[in-house]
């Protein structure tokens, strides 16, 4: 990979081309954009059909973690706001075992959670 070419001043990339273009690659630089823009979080959430006040206390209070094994299997990202909303995403490149995921992290769910979401 070219990180700067002969031509310019600096690097044309970003943090998020260091990366790489794997699954874990693109659900870690999607996580970071969730934790690191409130807006691009709770547009997400409105997505996915999740109605949370766009506050600064209410994305304070939300968890986004990666890369978290279980022994149901290692889930990709996890949002979490206390009990509210627990959302479950499977990040997809090309084939990979989505059929077998569809029902793998059931048991995963917090039972004390409001609004379950597993995504892919």
């Amino acid at each position: 990979m070219l990180i700067k070419s002969g031509t310019t001043n600096k690097t044309t990339l970003s943090q998020f081309d260091l990366l790489g273009q794997d699954e874990v690659a693109l659900s870690k630089a999607f996580a970071f954009l969730l934790g690191s823009d409130k807006d691009c979080y709770f547009e997400f959430l409105k997505f996915l059909g999740l109605k949370l006040k766009r506050t600064s206390v209410n994305f304070l209070e939300s968890e986004i973690g990666t890369e978290r094994s279980r022994e149901e299997g290692r889930i990709d990202i996890e949002l979490r706001h206390k009990n509210h909303y627990q959302v479950i995403i499977e990040c997809k490149v090309r084939k990979n075992k989505l059929s077998r995921q569809r029902t793998q992290y059931l048991t995963v769910f917090d039972k004390a959670c409001n609004c379950k979401i597993r995504c892919n």
